[in-house]
């Protein structure tokens, strides 16, 4: 009768750990899921796109509403082999002009490089991402 017993009371510890390890399992899914879904887990940030497209003495830019909307991201501009700067409204280079065409003070869709003086340059727009610079668009003005 005692070695019944004894059998007994092992055969319990069985369910009460299986229990416990169902309920950590659980409880690791769901804080994975929260995580994933919450975006914790990595970088989601994408780049905006964008064209540049030759209208007589324009390059008139064309971009995605990401950009528009602002991210996380900034726009970079490179003329010619020169090096990567903020771009930003006004003379971005000698007789090379970045125009505001709905005055509203932010990059949008339809403004435009225009060239005053000089020899046709390329120009290349840049999405800057932490340490990442990649090239979203290029024309010749």
């Amino acid at each position: 009768m005692k070695t019944w017993n004894m059998r007994k009371k092992k055969e319990a510890v069985s369910p009460v750990i299986a229990t416990i390890l169902m309920v950590a399992i659980t409880v690791v899914l769901a804080a994975v899921l929260y995580v994933m879904v919450m975006g914790f887990g990595g970088d989601t940030e994408t780049a905006p796109t964008a064209s540049l497209t030759q209208d007589g003495n324009k390059l008139v830019l064309s971009i995605s509403e990401s950009q528009v909307n602002g991210t996380a991201g900034t726009l970079l501009i490179k003329v010619g082999t020169g090096a990567p700067t903020s771009l930003g409204f006004g003379t971005v280079a000698t007789g090379l002009t970045f125009v505001d065409a709905g005055g509203d003070g932010k990059i949008s869709n339809g403004d435009y490089f225009t060239r005053t003086s000089g020899t046709p340059v390329t120009i290349t727009i840049l999405y800057k991402s932490g340490d990442t610079n990649i090239p979203l668009a290029e024309g010749t003005i």
